[in-house]
């Protein structure tokens, strides 16, 4: 993620202030609310990119785990392991 898209969205101007003792900037809730969309969208854009995928087809459990930072693979790396466990000779489970 660009960090300084991160940046702009977190201090959008020069009112916004971090009190010394704090590591975030001081906002009201509708400002987090916006903060946090804005970099909910970021972080969805930037996966997208870099995983050639249309962002608006993950599944909500998907988002909750990229926002959360956990890796996982694209839905077509997903489809493509399920594809070559299907295409297994013997498969215990089949019948």
């Amino acid at each position: 993620v660009n960090v300084d898209k991160v940046k702009q969205i977190l201090r959008p101007d020069r009112s916004v202030i971090t009190e010394p003792h704090h590591v975030w900037p001081t906002l009201t809730d509708e400002q987090w609310i916006k903060v946090e969309v804005a970099l909910k969208d970021l972080i969805l854009a930037d996966y997208g990119k870099k995983n050639n995928v249309n962002v608006s087809s993950l599944t909500q459990s998907e988002i909750r785990d990229i926002i959360l930072g956990m890796e996982i693979a694209p839905p077509s790396v997903q489809r493509q392991q399920v594809a070559e466990i299907e295409a297994q000779p013997g498969d215990q489970y089949r019948r």
